[in-house]
């Protein structure tokens, strides 16, 4: 086909790392814009000196959604990988969305859990459902969970998720990403970038920390240690809502 360019979003990591190969071969510049937060632990976006000495392929052009981000990545690229300022397809959507200026949150607006792709995010996320459900006398919103669309999970854990399901314990959202954020109090997960865009959209973030699995979580909203996560968590976040002006950092 011989494009001008191709384009590769850097989550799409073992991919991406392929197209940029094969583009770098026939020469062809190759671009990637950031999906997701990144962070230190997010090793697949550090290529170390070894591997680039090896043959591996970056892209040609790396696009950002923050100075902070650019900072963090740029040592560890070809001094000729050129870096800019963007807005990736993830948060554009947002720009088209009316947020709302001081979100209210009603007694029975549910408490939304969601995950990402991996499968220790979704078991870590599912562990905390579990734990509000563990204490029914003091339940105090409707659980609602939006797991990643392609979400791997443990039998057991799928067997139990049905169970609660049937039970009528807990929802299994089939509504938008918008609309979930817009009717949910707080929204709580561990490494998915949903939770930047929860801030976005005015509700309440709660990051969950594992002693087993590692976390590239984002800074926002209030970090919890899964053993201590409660609904005291839940209604903590909810009453100090979001602080920080988002707006600048990802639109």
């Amino acid at each position: 086909m011989q494009p001008q360019k191709v384009y590769c979003f850097h989550e799409m990591h073992p991919h991406g790392r392929v197209a940029w190969y094969e583009a770098r071969r026939a020469g062809i510049p190759t671009i990637s814009i950031q999906h997701a937060s990144i962070g230190r632990t997010k090793l697949w976006y550090f290529p170390s000196p070894e591997e680039l000495n090896a043959g591996l392929a970056t892209p040609d052009e790396f696009v950002v959604f923050s100075e902070k981000d650019l900072n963090l990545l740029k040592p560890f690229y070809p001094q000729e990988t050129q870096f800019r300022l963007g807005c990736g397809p993830r948060f554009a959507y947002w720009k088209s969305v009316r947020l709302p200026q001081g979100k209210r949150v009603a007694s029975d607006s549910p408490v939304l859990f969601t995950s990402s792709l991996a499968w220790w995010d979704s078991e870590v996320v599912l562990q905390a459902v579990e734990r509000l459900l563990q204490d029914p006398e003091q339940r105090r919103r409707h659980i609602v969970i939006s797991l990643h669309p392609a979400a791997v999970l443990k039998r057991s854990r799928r067997r139990w998720l049905n169970k609660m399901i049937e039970q009528g314990s807990i929802e299994m959202s089939s509504r938008s990403l918008e609309e979930n954020l817009m009717r949910s109090a707080a929204v709580v997960g561990m490494n998915t970038t949903v939770l930047e865009e929860a801030a976005l959209a005015g509700s309440a973030v709660i990051v969950l920390e594992s002693s087993t699995f590692l976390s590239f979580a984002t800074g926002l909203g209030i970090h919890i240690p899964l053993e201590r996560f409660s609904w005291d968590t839940v209604e903590q976040a909810i009453t100090s809502g979001i602080k920080e002006d988002l707006t600048a950092r990802f639109l």
